[in-house]
């Protein structure tokens, strides 16, 4: 789960936080990152996040 650490509609300890404690996937498959944002998380940091994701959970992508 990524969340801005200053995101004024969602606030850290408040929402994002117990909201991510409540999520029914396994802890050893959960992971919560924060970024230093407001609700928009810089594009490098979301997409290095999304495929590092996508690399655990689908593999790697092989290259021909």
């Amino acid at each position: 789960m990524l969340n801005g650490r200053l995101d004024a509609g969602f606030p850290l300890e408040t929402h994002a936080r117990p909201f991510y404690e409540l999520l029914g996937t396994p802890r050893e498959h959960k992971r919560f990152t924060v970024a230093e944002s407001g609700h928009f998380v810089a594009q490098p940091k979301l997409i290095r996040e999304s495929l590092d994701w996508l690399d655990r959970y689908l593999g790697f992508v092989d290259e021909y």
